[in-house]
């Protein structure tokens, strides 16, 4: 039987009370809709159906994995806490783990029987009854109910308060789809703009400490870092390799930094094939996870991902994209600084020939008058041998001159020249 039929036929039932003949429609319809807070709606469907002192709620943190008590009647807010502190060594954490629901009677008689903890809000409670909250056949949690009186709950409490633990896990699975919901598409956006960010900007360095933010925000981390790594061979070249570094709690310098600088050669080698590596580290209950940034086609560098130190649960598949995605924009982003490396020394080359045309051709034209009036002085016969020598010196060496400034022409010009044999005296015939 569902949950709402479960409520249509309590209803029935709840006729042949004495003290409630008729349960109000609103809380029919805030269970249909499940609009009301959680905790709002069960106290008010509890009261209706029966005098409930005390109630709590129970729902196992997915982060830390501990239990936390989302709500609670009748106690102070110290007292809330206390109960919170010790619920996994009381009845909460039993359900939890068993999921078998607990009724005592009387706690006088089962105090001593069960071995349980005494709860820690001082509350005189003599009988007591948790039933378990599901979702998809898990225990997430529980629901409970305490009163001063001894043998409260009959088997018609247990049927009735059983419907609220189908409400409280039906919410339950509302709230943490809403909320995974939410969560991915913050995760989406923050991938967007972290990605739009990167490469609208001409220098990624101006941003990257903004990038790795926002992301790590959104992923809930402890540090997330890019890293440049540098190889063996290089170190004494690049001394100082980028590293960025963004954390959740700041303080002291992030101590695993170095550890990455100096990955093995297997780590190196499962990065360079586009694998994902991680490396774990003897002060850290987690491993820092490792996305390779690839660029050209060479290893550049890492991606580094640590959680929060109370992060209970593993990445899932959507986190791992949008760290995939960030490696990606990374690579990206260096790879065009390069390329705009590469087109600016191109165009300083481009400058550079231009001036040594502009100049060759000014000296080529100061050159030919000087070859041209050397060689009608040469023809003359009346200069004796001496001056005849003088001549032929000076044309040789305008000669050579000329032939430097072609060749500073066919460089500015990128003309491409070679070299090859030609038989002059097949090619005079």
């Amino acid at each position: 039987m569902s949950a709402f039929e479960m409520f249509g036929q309590l209803v029935v039932d709840l006729w042949s009370m004495p003290e409630h003949q008729h349960l109000p429609n609103h809380h029919v319809e805030n269970v249909a809709a499940a609009e009301d807070p959680l905790h709002e709606t069960i106290e008010e469907v509890a009261d209706e159906l029966f005098d409930v002192e005390y109630s709590g709620i129970y729902f196992l943190d997915p982060d830390t994995g501990q239990l936390r008590l989302v709500h609670a009647k009748g106690l102070t807010e110290a007292e809330r806490r206390a109960a919170e502190r010790t619920a996994d060594a009381r009845h909460p954490g039993f359900v939890l783990r068993t999921g078998r629901v607990v009724d005592v009677r009387d706690t006088r008689e089962h105090a001593h029987a069960s071995g349980e903890e005494p709860p820690s809000h001082g509350k005189h409670i003599l009988s007591r009854m948790y039933l378990p909250v599901r979702v998809d056949g898990v225990v997430i949690g529980t629901v409970g109910f305490a009163s001063t009186r001894r043998a409260t709950y009959s088997v018609r409490h247990r049927q009735g308060l059983g419907f609220l633990a189908d409400f409280a896990g039906l919410t339950y699975a509302r709230i943490v789809a809403a909320h995974e919901n939410e969560r991915r598409s913050s995760l989406l956006v923050a991938s967007h703009s972290a990605t739009e960010r990167l490469l609208g900007e001409l220098d990624w360095r101006a941003v990257a400490n903004s990038v790795l933010a926002m992301i790590g925000s959104a992923l809930d981390a402890g540090v997330l870092a890019i890293l440049e790594l540098t190889p063996a061979t290089a170190q004494a070249a690049n001394p100082q390799p980028s590293e960025f570094t963004w954390q959740a709690m700041f303080g002291a310098p992030w101590s695993h930094a170095a550890r990455l600088s100096n990955l093995t050669v297997e780590e190196r080698a499962r990065l360079a094939a586009g694998e994902a590596v991680q490396v774990a580290f003897a002060d850290a209950r987690d491993p820092a996870t490792l996305k390779p940034v690839i660029v050209e086609g060479v290893l550049w560098g890492v991606l580094a991902y640590e959680p929060r130190e109370m992060r209970h649960r593993s990445l899932d598949l959507g986190e791992r994209t949008v760290l995939r995605s960030l490696a990606n924009a990374f690579a990206m982003a260096i790879a065009r600084e390069r390329l705009d490396e590469t087109l600016r020394q191109r165009q300083k080359m481009e400058a550079v020939g231009m001036l040594a045309a502009g100049i060759a051709k000014d000296f080529n034209n100061l050159l030919w008058p000087i070859l041209l009036y050397t060689e009608l002085l040469a023809r003359s016969v009346q200069l004796d041998g001496r001056m005849q020598q003088m001549l032929k010196a000076i044309r040789t060496a305008a000669r050579s001159a000329s032939e430097r400034v072609q060749q500073v022409l066919a460089i500015s010009r990128r003309r491409d020249r070679s070299i090859e044999i030609v038989p002059l005296a097949a090619t005079l015939r």
